[in-house]
């Protein structure tokens, strides 16, 4: 479907919205509808009205239940009514509740339990993933340190920050879901959010092992090299996409010299996971400078 775009003022543009969409999707004068844009792609969404709510059998799920819970949060849901008559359900609910921001008991029963959103977790997702990001760079910055201190309690004190890393992780794929992009744009996110994430576990290994000195000399090109992956993430110019590749040579290069021993395998393991999540970010999204380079070709 082709819309052909107006004038109304000097600078603005103005673009009609199909009929069929708006009466299938209730649309009327005065409402407010989402608009997301990313490179040359423009989503428009009609917020949903009132809080999304559903209700599980806590009971017959049993150890599937923080996963169900987890997925739910993940979809945007705002209430949850759970079946929880048995101990073992409560114990793991309290559990899953733990790991997820702003979901918080508001009624219990007898034989229900009800948990429901109460900190407007829907915010803006490119702030919320900048701070995921930071999350997971200041865990670098002050991991290289305490390796270089030799500080074993400081390692495993920086190592626990892996669990804030999780709940911001959940609540960064809840934003993504509350806030959509265009489909194929969603999928990469989802994809980057479990990357990111994930970086945060090998860095939790590298730090707990009691070899970790043993990749110290790699650690620094690594920690340049997820610098410029999540810089190109938001600016995705052909500079940046060259100094990630640089980045990544320098990190592979530095790890490979490293020893591998029965002492030394996990955070060497882990050291060469990372590396290659790391250069993984810019993967996802460099066809769309790739596009856009094309396009000026063209």
């Amino acid at each position: 479907m082709k819309r052909k775009v107006i004038k109304l003022a000097k600078n603005t543009l103005v673009l009609s919205l199909p009929a069929a969409w708006c009466k299938a999707n209730q649309v009327n004068k005065g409402d407010e509808l989402s608009c997301e844009h990313r490179s040359s792609q423009l989503t428009i969404t009609k917020n949903a009205s009132g809080k999304k709510a559903t209700t599980i059998d806590g009971d017959a799920l049993g150890v599937l239940l923080k996963r169900a819970i987890n997925e739910l949060y993940h979809a945007g849901v705002d209430r949850i009514t759970i079946r929880a008559t048995k101990p073992e359900t409560q114990q793991r609910l309290g559990e899953a509740l733990n790991q997820l921001l702003g979901l918080h008991v508001v009624e219990q029963r007898a034989s229900t339990i009800i948990v429901e959103d109460l900190a407007k977790t829907d915010q803006d997702w490119p702030s919320l993933f900048r701070r995921f990001l930071l999350l997971i760079k200041t865990m670098f910055d002050d991991g290289i340190a305490a390796i270089e201190a030799n500080d074993a309690a400081e390692c495993a004190a920086i190592a626990n920050r892996d669990t804030d890393v999780n709940k911001f992780g959940h609540l960064c794929l809840r934003a993504l879901q509350k806030q959509p992009f265009a489909p194929d744009e969603t999928a990469r996110l989802h994809t980057l959010l479990y990357l990111t994430e994930q970086l945060g576990d090998d860095l939790k290994n590298i730090l707990r092992s009691p070899a970790a000195s043993a990749v110290l000399p790699a650690l620094p090109s690594a920690n340049a090299l997820y610098a410029a992956a999540t810089h190109f993430f938001f600016q995705r110019t052909l500079t940046n996409a060259h100094a990630v590749a640089h980045a990544n040579d320098e990190a592979t290069q530095r790890a490979s010299k490293l020893a591998v021993t029965n002492e030394t395998a996990v955070p060497v393991i882990r050291l060469h996971s990372f590396i290659k999540k790391a250069v993984s970010i810019q993967e996802l999204f460099l066809h769309e400078l790739q596009d856009a380079h094309h396009a000026t070709i063209q």
